[in-house]
Parts: structure tokens; sequence; C-alpha cells
């Protein structure tokens, strides 16, 4: 029991114990500080300035119109659990979902000036931050800032609640990616994810479950690399593309004014095409692990002042394996802080592009809130600031 010689870790070259050991983003911020603050925010909101009642809520994230992409939906929040120290009941990525949605809900109920709810708008940021895919130096630098303004601010804001360790963990983010790159790289989401396969068991004999588990997963992992044939399964490591059942059609009567764009990025791939030319339209599509649906929001570039472009994916379509959205354009009216997402609106204007050629291939949603579409960039490497 405990410490009582040298750590092998210790022998090896260049690895500094103090500084090389990374903070998982999904333990601190989806189990941790986010259900923590949560909590005190939620009572402040219901109890002292009833902004809201619980039921009222309830009803709210019931109603909401989630997207495919929100499948894990965030249980309905106990008024018992918020008068008790126990903790919020939701799995990580419905935490994680909650804060896309959190702010659709809440933001037009909260006052402007509430500064609970905008630092809780500050943590939300930080989440985005740390879970998104790509990250830059910038990102860093506005990881630092959030996450310093923040704990000074729920300090004043809670006074009685106590800063737990996770807050501290925290502080060490913007260092550990500049170190180690994008800090979603770094959570144990599919870590936990994997869990699933061996929580799906009922076993009933308890005699020696590390090697009845280990030998149900060895069966598992030697099926899938199984073919049909019984030959060896080339599609182990990546099952390839999966395209929904569609209709064959005319690109060309398809969409007449898009041929020439459509035969110029074809063409690129050395292909001839014709007015008669067949592609296979669908509704899905799920390449390299990213579900697309008609409906679902991706950015296009970011311009040089870092303010995103969205387009809207208006259809799909397959030819000779490759895979061509059509999509539209999405003006940016402006960013309203009080739901950290952006206000859009359509332009008409369609384009043809190939997957591959997809700077940002991450699919968001886009929610109709009062009338205005919205979308979270929750996949921004920088994010606006809440002064």
């Amino acid at each position: 029991m405990g410490i009582n010689k040298k750590s092998c870790l210790c022998d090896i070259p260049h690895f500094n114990l103090l500084d090389s050991f990374v903070q998982d983003p999904m333990h601190l911020l989806l189990e941790g500080v986010i259900p923590y603050e949560l909590k005190l925010f939620l009572y402040f909101c219901i109890f002292d300035a009833k902004y809201f009642t619980c039921d009222w809520l309830n009803v709210q994230l019931e109603s909401f119109q989630y997207t495919y992409l929100e499948s894990d939906r965030p249980q309905l929040i106990q008024r018992a659990d918020l008068m008790s120290d126990k903790k919020l009941k939701q799995t990580s990525s419905a935490v994680l979902t909650l804060c896309k949605v959190l702010p659709y809900i809440v933001g037009m109920k909260v006052p402007d000036d509430c500064e609970r709810w905008l630092n809780f708008l500050r943590l939300l940021q930080i989440t985005f931050l740390a879970t998104c895919p790509f990250a830059t130096v910038d990102t860093a630098g506005q990881l630092s800032q959030l996450i310093t303004t923040h704990h000074m601010l729920f300090r004043e804001q809670y006074p009685k609640a106590t800063v737990t360790p996770k807050m501290h963990y925290l502080v060490h983010l913007p260092l550990q990616l500049m170190k180690f790159g994008p800090l979603r790289h770094h959570w144990c989401m599919r870590f936990e994810a994997k869990h699933a396969f061996f929580k799906s068991f009922n076993l009933k004999c308890f005699r020696n479950i590390p090697k009845t588990l280990a030998k149900k997963h060895q069966l598992w992992m030697c099926h899938k690399q199984l073919g049909t044939l019984g030959t060896r399964n080339r599609n182990f490591l990546y099952e390839g593309d999966t395209v929904c059942e569609g209709e064959p059609m005319s690109f060309a009567a398809a969409y007449p004014t898009l041929f020439h764009a459509f035969a110029a990025v074809r063409n690129s791939e050395g292909t001839c095409d014709s007015d008669n030319t067949l592609v296979y339209f669908t509704n899905s599509v799920r390449i390299q692990g990213f579900q697309y649906n008609i409906g679902c929001v991706v950015i296009t570039e970011y311009d040089h002042s870092g303010l995103p472009h969205f387009s809207v994916l208006q259809n799909i379509l397959v030819c000779n394996d490759m895979k061509f959205f059509i999509l539209e354009r999405l003006n940016t009216v402006y960013f309203e802080h009080r739901m950290l997402c952006y206000v859009v609106e359509p332009c008409n204007s369609l384009n043809v592009v190939r997957f591959v050629d997809l700077l940002y291939p991450w699919p968001m949603s886009v929610h109709n809130i009062n009338g205005q579409l919205c979308v979270v960039n929750i996949y921004g490497h920088l994010c606006e600031f809440i002064m």
C-alpha cells in the first residue's frame, strides 16, 4: 500500500513528473466544474432571484427541439438535488448537450446584467475551447484569460462555495495545450465509451471477473476481424463510409445552375461529365465518424478577424465513391452574447464542395430561436469574449 520505491517513470529521459501528466477536460469540466457551478447558478435563479421555476426549466428541457447531433439529452433537474448536497444526475455527454442548449433556454430569462450568468457563460466558453479538435497559440491565450477571470469572479459571486481542486487544475490547461496540442485529444470520453462494452454483460459468475471480461473482449475482437467468408476483414480499423438510402438522378436536372461548378470539381479528379451524368442523392451519410444529415451546419472558413463563415447542408450526393455536399451560405448577422450563438440568415447562394476539401468538417446544429436561426460554434478555436 502506498509508495514504497522510486517510480520507474523517473528513469524516462526528458520526462518531467511535474508537468508531463495531462489533465482530462471531461472529468475537470463535464463531471466537475460545470455540474458544480450549474447547481449553484440554478439555485440562485430559482430560489433567490426567482427568474424561473424548476418546473418551467424541466418543461423547456423536455420540449426543446434537439437535433440528431444532440442525441444524449439531459435528464430533468430535480428540485431536491438543488436544495441538498447531492450532485446533479447528468452524464458527461448530457452535460455537453446542456452546454449547447442551456444558453438558448435560459438566455432570454436572465437579465443582461446578471453577473452570475455572464460568468457561467465564460465557463461554457472554456468548455468549448477545451473540447475543440484543433487549436492555436491564440486558443491558449484566450483560455488562460477566461479561466483567470472566471475564477476571480466565482469567488466574489459565491463566497460560501468552496474552490474545488478541479477548478485549480483548469489553470494548467493553457500550458498543457501549448505542450501537447488540442485538449480534446487528452480527454477520456472515448475510453468511457469503451467501458459500455464491458458494462453490457449480465455476469452471473464473479469468480474471476478480469479473465471473463478479457475473454469476451478477445472473442469480440476476433469476430470483428473476421470477414463473411472466414477471411480477414479489411475494414476492421475503419468500417468504411455509410450512405443511407436515396435515389439516382441527373445532377444537371436537379441543379442546372451548379452543373458547371460540379463538373469543374469532378474534372479535377480526371473524370468527364455530361448533362446525363447520374449521381446518387441521399439524406444522410457517415464519413470518417462524422454524421452528416441535411440541415446541419459546417464552417467553410474564418475571415481575417476570426469570424466564422457558416453554410447549411442542403443536399448530399455520391458519384464514383466521391462524396459531394450542396452547401447554402449563411450570412452572420451578429453575435448574441446572452446565448453564446451567432445569429445567421440564408443568402440563397449555393455551392458544391467535395468532402475532402472541407477545412473544418465538424457538423454543428442550427436552431430556430424566436424566429432567428442560431448556431453555437462549439468547435471554434477562438471565441467571443464577454466583458
